[in-house]
């Protein structure tokens, strides 16, 4: 049965590199697609990367959902920094409440509040910092030319990439979880003066770590590499 997609792809940017084939919406250079005869087809344009929502006013960014964009990695190095970018834009409603609320915070000698809004910027520091290491990962062991998509809606963002060899995915997978924790490493010389920030990233490094051990995201595609690395093995 065949689903009337015409609302659901208004207001919808394709990104570089995709095209409507009709039927579905695809990317051949990351081997991707959406079909039209799905009931979720606008929310899988939107997770594959395969297209934006166009409607980013300042009205939206201020009292609307968060929009979902979608951000085609150059190639290299490069990639690392764009990716960054985009993330960093895409979480920049977060990062602005926290700042106002830490502003506030001092103002009004509220305590608890500049901890909430520090805790804030910690947390999507630690998001930024895991999407960076799959993207790190990605242009260490892929092709430099090979075709990745940073997405993010919000304080929510994924890496959509070509499938590479069972161990490189492993590897890639694995690095966004790890990121944080190495991160943490260089906080370590600071110790002595914020001894709580290092604290809190410590727990929020632990809990991207444990990420890996989950049934789904990052940990999905750790267990799927890892059988696949030991030639469809379970057990």
């Amino acid at each position: 049965m065949r689903h009337d997609t015409s609302d659901q792809v208004s207001h919808l940017v394709l990104t570089p590199g995709a095209f409507d084939r009709g039927d579905a919406v695809l990317h051949p250079s990351l081997g991707i697609a959406a079909s039209r005869s799905s009931k979720d087809f606008r929310r899988t344009v939107l997770e594959l990367g395969l297209a934006s929502e166009a409607d980013s006013s300042v009205c939206r960014w201020l009292f609307g959902a968060a929009t979902s964009r979608a951000q085609l990695l150059p190639d290299g190095w490069r990639a690392i920094h764009v990716a960054l970018i985009h993330c960093a834009v895409g979480m920049s409603r977060c990062a602005a409440l926290a700042l106002v609320s830490s502003v506030v915070g001092i103002a009004a000698g509220l305590s608890s509040l500049i901890a909430i809004a520090a805790g804030g910027l910690l947390f999507s520091a630690a998001i930024l910092v895991h999407e960076l290491g799959h993207v790190l990962a990605y242009r260490a062991l892929a092709p430099a030319d090979s075709p990745g998509i940073m997405v993010t809606c919000g304080i929510r963002c994924h890496l959509v990439r070509k499938t590479l060899t069972p161990k490189a995915d492993l590897a890639v997978a694995l690095a966004g979880p790890v990121a944080p924790a190495i991160a943490g490493a260089f906080l370590i010389p600071f110790a002595a003066w914020v001894p709580l920030v290092l604290w809190a990233w410590a727990a929020l490094a632990l809990s991207h770590a444990v990420c890996a051990a989950l049934p789904f995201g990052d940990g999905e595609t750790i267990r799927d590499s890892w059988h696949r690395a030991r030639g469809g093995r379970r057990g």
